[in-house]
């Protein structure tokens, strides 16, 4: 389309050209800032679910619509298949994808989302290209030759060259570039180093059609081959496309006038069109008739491809062309395109000075009318081919027209243009020039001289009326010049104009004008021109959606049509009333800019989101109508987004024509008439349970719900979904919710994703749907969530708890029943004790009773007799009647001394006794000499014992030492020592031993006294037993001896004793060695 014989084609389309060799295509770029993670695309293919997969040099982009998914090499995932350098892409029959790269094949695993290598060694060879037979099997070309492979079996068979060291060695060369199957199960191959083979698998037998008559291929650098209609198709890069049939050996090239001399790839439409990749663009080609179209990038066109230069073309299953341009991404063309646009050249005709346009007119003629801003009209002939400008001039003070906003040619083919600040102009009769329109009364000319003109219309008297904007409604006469002027009168706002800023205005069928203004429409009834206003009425559905009007406009049926600021009303002639029939309740931000119609029953509506088919029965009556409506915005094809208010026109075949703001979109209705919405579907792409991938058995179609079993103890589900239509993502609307938590609808705005999270045990139903546009809403992608009990909530658990509390009820009665009986058994137990202890405190009183009356006896006697002796003695002594020698007085003497050693050792025993029973007397054990101890207390003792001639003897070492309380054995010592000189006759022995065993030190005390018999020695410790007197009569207590069992067993010791034979008696007490 840039060389001027195709432009000439492009202005002959509306105008009927027949036998017109044009396919209109949309393009639409994704690049990186689309989100395509890598530009480079080697390889296109498409899965049977519907995804898009790309390939770059060293990974994957699957593509559903709105984000690309990448599988790239990954040192963290060992499971996704590794790519170095992807050759191509292949879909079987099946629907596996498989991937040829440099380090051999994989597939795409649908149930795992990965990419996996087959089983065998096979696929560690570079694979170059894929193709499938009649019979199923996968043929891949590979550096090390053919391979055949069937997937039900798994089978691989090997054709390698003859450089090769396989059985089947059959082929002229191992390194295999590109292959195709013939039907009737011949392979064609090419090599790396050049050649065109035939190969028969059955006979192995091997064709060279390097060349095929006069044209040689083995030469020439091929790029792809393709088998179509008994025709072998080869491309190659320098040469063209040649085609023959076998069997003929007849070759065919096309070069499509050297535009096509490098073709890179190619692709069948069809049984006669071949869409082929060359560096001057996509070619679609008709190889029969010999016609082609080809398609570029045009920079002034951003419909257009991306780059020129395409190295990779694919067909997807709704017959639209993806095409890889090497380095820029992908673009993505929709073929059949009903929507046609001009371009901006400021020479040739039927293109744009510029893309806004404010106004469009078709004269009678055919020719097109366009006005711009800065008051620039132009007119583009057919007949003969050209283009016109008329600069419009004005009267205002800065001298400089605005925008043009009408062009009319009345019936008399005058033309009549207004526009902002130009006043009513007409091109002269010569059509030379733009001139004012003279106007009478002369004050009514110049108040209108800058007036701002919205729209006219003519009426069956030839009489204009003009919208002057700000001013009112204008009924000129351009046979007399004379105008009239309709205002709006506040006082009869029902009767007269509704607003003073009128817009465009059209007759209906019934020579009633109708006034789009800025507050309300207005009905002027012809001749008596009585005026009915209509406005919009809050809470009242019979009346316009909003008060301001942009457009008015009467079909081919006589149908008026209001379209507002919040969408389109529809006059119900029966009722005098309008009524919204599709406005922004149900369609968000609906503005109204125009409306044109060729069809009865149907009208086509711009606004600022797109352009609209509305279709209406005919017979409507009533107050309930309804329409159908389907939208068509850029995704469809159009070159703008937004439109223009009242810039439209229909050419005299039927043409109709939109300006937006990227410039004139035009169509012929007849072929969009029955165009539908695509059939898209909603599709369950990933599902993650905590954050980790799960992957339930699904199919690839998505027409199964999908079953995900959980435990109780999962926590969090995201489900991710999404909708296969890859050139509008944001005309496409979402919706889930989750039956058996929630019934109502959720609208994603921006993720298409749902979470849910601590879902209770049961079974959901978790449903997506998807929206095109203001479409229907699609089936579901369902996914069935059984969600386990926790085992503590299953009525077996529950029956077992039962069980449990039964018996717990049971155990409670016994154990209750347990606790009173062991309770009163420890009842009596406490009684018996309390009993017991105050049995032993009776005991212990009785002891202490008998403690005291020994105490007393011993005071009351055992002191009261030596001190009574000490007495008499002293009185004789002091008393002068006694004549007592000196002889006599120490005799007398010696007894006193002797009564008061006794009295003393008493009151010294008596007193370490009572302290000991006050719990006075602390142990402070350490660890001491004991032999020091007891050589201390024989030679205290040595005394007394030689008044009786008794010798001690000591047998122990000189160093024992024991741990103690020195105070306390020192009690002891004396005591056992002083109680075995007592009990010793005169002339006896004593023998004091220490010996240490066992960890503790004995010392035996032992006499030769008297000796005690069996009851003496058992009630020997006992308080309350008398003991003997010694063998002179000294007197004794029997107390020393409880005292030493009390401080021997305070030092962790024992004390016992034992007779000596023949005679005597051995006294014997253990202390530790060593700290206890």
């Amino acid at each position: 389309m840039r060389n001027w014989i195709f432009r000439v084609i492009l202005v002959m389309l509306p105008l009927g050209w027949p036998g017109l060799p044009f396919a209109n295509i949309a393009f639409y770029h994704f690049g990186v800032e689309k989100g395509l993670p890598e530009t480079q695309i080697v390889s296109i293919s498409q899965d049977s679910t519907g995804f898009i997969w790309l390939a770059g040099a060293n990974g994957m982009f699957r593509f559903d619509g709105s984000q690309f998914k990448a599988y790239q090499n990954s040192f963290f995932n060992t499971e996704q298949s590794s790519f170095s350098i992807i050759n191509s892409l292949f879909t079987d029959s099946r629907g596996t994808l498989w991937v040829g790269a440099n380090n051999g094949v994989s597939t795409y695993d649908f149930i795992h989302d990965r990419f996996i290598k087959p089983s065998g060694n096979w696929n560690r060879y570079r694979a170059t290209d894929f193709d499938e037979d009649e019979h199923g099997n996968i043929w891949i070309a590979t550096n090390h030759g053919l391979i055949a492979y069937h997937p039900e079996s798994g089978e691989t068979l090997w054709f390698t060259g003859s450089n090769g060291q396989s059985q089947n060695a059959i082929l002229p060369d191992t390194e295999i570039h590109k292959i195709t199957c013939q039907p009737g199960g011949k392979i064609w191959f090419t090599l790396y180093r050049g050649g065109l083979f035939q190969f028969e698998p059955e006979s192995g037998t091997v064709r060279d059609f390097s060349n095929v008559g006069e044209i040689i291929l083995g030469t020439m650098d091929i790029s792809e081959l393709g088998f179509s209609e008994n025709h072998l198709f080869v491309s190659t890069i320098s040469n063209g496309i040649f085609w023959f049939n076998p069997e003929e050996e007849k070759a065919f090239q096309e070069t499509f006038d050297n535009l096509g001399l490098t073709v890179r790839h190619f692709r069948f439409s069809d049984d006669s069109l071949v869409w082929l990749a060359t560096n001057n663009g996509l070619i679609r080609s008709n190889y029969l008739s010999g016609e082609y179209t080809q398609y570029i990038n045009e920079p002034t066109n951003s419909l257009s491809m991306n780059r020129t230069s395409v190295n990779y073309v694919f067909l997807d299953n709704d017959k639209n062309i993806w095409v890889s341009s090497g380095i820029r991404g992908v673009d993505y063309g929709i073929t059949g395109n009903p929507f046609y646009q001009f371009n901006i050249d400021e020479v040739y005709p039927y293109s744009l000075y510029h893309k806004e346009v404010t106004a469009i007119h078709f004269d009678e003629q055919g020719n097109m009318w366009l006005g711009y801003e800065a008051g620039l009209v132009e007119q583009h002939t057919h007949e003969p081919l050209g283009r016109n400008r008329f600069h419009l001039t004005s009267k205002s003070q800065s001298g400089a027209p605005g925008s043009i906003m009408a062009i009319f040619e009345d019936s008399k083919n005058r033309v009549w243009i207004g526009g902002w600040d130009c006043g009513l102009q007409k091109l002269n009769a010569a059509r030379t020039a733009v001139e004012y329109a003279p106007i009478l009364p002369e004050e009514m000319a110049a108040r209108l001289a800058t007036a701002d003109i919205r729209g006219m219309a003519e009426d069956s008297r030839g009489n204009l009326w003009i919208s002057f904007h700000g001013i009112g409604l204008g009924r000129y006469n351009p046979e007399t010049y004379e105008m009239k002027l309709f205002h709006h009168d506040p006082e009869n706002p029902f009767t007269t104009l509704s607003n003073d800023y009128p817009f465009n205005l059209c007759f209906d069928n019934h020579d009633n004008l109708w006034v789009a203004t800025a507050h309300g429409v207005t009905k002027l009834s012809l001749p008596d021109e009585q005026i009915t206003t209509y406005f919009a009425e809050d809470g009242n559905r019979f009346s316009l959606s909003s008060s301001t009007v942009n457009t008015i406009y009467c079909d081919v049926a006589g149908t008026v049509w209001a379209g507002t600021s919040t969408g389109l009303n529809m006059y119900n002639q029966a009722l005098d009333v309008f009524e919204p029939v599709l406005t922004d309740r149900e369609i968000p931000f609906i503005s109204i800019s125009d409306i044109q119609s060729i069809n009865p029953g149907e009208i086509w509506v711009s606004t600022f989101s797109g352009i609209f088919q509305v279709t209406y029965p005919l017979d409507f009556s009533g107050d309930n109508i309804r329409v159908n409506s389907q939208l068509f915005d850029r995704s469809s094809g159009l070159l703008s987004t937004s439109y223009f208010q009242r810039s439209s026109g229909v050419s005299t075949d039927g043409m109709i024509f939109f300006g937006g703001n990227e410039g004139i979109d035009f169509f012929n209705p007849n072929e969009v008439r029955s165009s539908k919405s695509p059939d898209i579907k909603t599709l369950i792409t990933e599902l993650r349970v905590d954050g980790q991938p799960v992957y339930p058995v699904r199919d690839k179609m998505g027409t199964e719900p999908v079953v995900l079993s959980l435990d109780y103890r999962h926590r969090m589900i995201n489900i991710r979904f999404t909708a296969l239509h890859f050139n509008a993502p944001g005309a496409l609307r979402f919706r889930y919710k989750m039956e058996g938590l929630d019934d109502e609808w959720f609208y994603p705005q921006v993720s298409q994703s749902a979470t849910f999270s601590n879902l209770k045990s049961g079974t959901y139903r978790f449903m997506a749907e998807v929206q095109y546009k203001n479409g229907p809403w699609s089936s579901p992608a369902v996914v069935i969530i059984r969600v386990k009990p926790a085992f503590w909530t299953t009525i077996p658990f529950i029956v077992f708890l039962l069980f449990i509390f039964a018996g717990l009820i049971w155990f409670a009665f016994w154990y209750r029943s347990r606790v009173m009986f062991i309770r009163q058994k420890k009842l009596e137990q406490i009684i018996a004790e309390d009993t017991r202890e105050l049995q032993q405190k009776n005991d212990q009183l009785e002891q202490a009773n008998q403690t005291k009356n020994k105490f007393f006896s011993i005071i009351s006697h055992d002191l009261r007799s030596p001190f009574s002796g000490l007495v008499g003695i002293l009185e004789v002594l002091t008393d002068s009647d006694y004549n007592i020698n000196q002889e006599r007085q120490k005799e007398l003497l010696q007894t006193a001394k002797k009564s008061a050693r006794q009295t003393f050792d008493l009151l010294d025993n008596l007193l370490t006794w009572s302290r000991s029973q006050m719990e006075k007397t602390n142990i402070f054990p350490k660890t001491e000499n004991l032999s020091n101890i007891l050589k201390n207390t024989i030679e205290l003792k040595q005394a007394a014992a030689q008044q009786k001639e008794i010798s001690i003897k000591r047998d122990f070492p000189e160093d024992i030492e024991a741990f103690f309380d020195v105070d306390m054995i020192n009690v002891v010592a004396r005591n056992l020592l002083g109680n075995a000189i007592k009990y010793t006759p005169q002339g006896g022995e004593i023998t004091v031993v220490v010996e240490s065993k066992n960890g503790m030190a004995f010392v035996h005390i032992a006499d030769s006294g008297i000796g005690l018999g069996e009851e003496e020695m058992r009630q020997l410790f006992d308080l309350n037993k008398k003991s003997r007197d010694g063998t002179q009569g000294e007197k004794g207590t029997g107390l020393g001896l409880v005292i030493c069992k009390e401080f021997i067993e305070r030092n962790y010791g024992k004390i016992w004793v034992t007779p000596n034979r023949p005679k005597g008696t051995v006294f014997h007490f253990s202390i530790p060695l060593q700290e206890i």
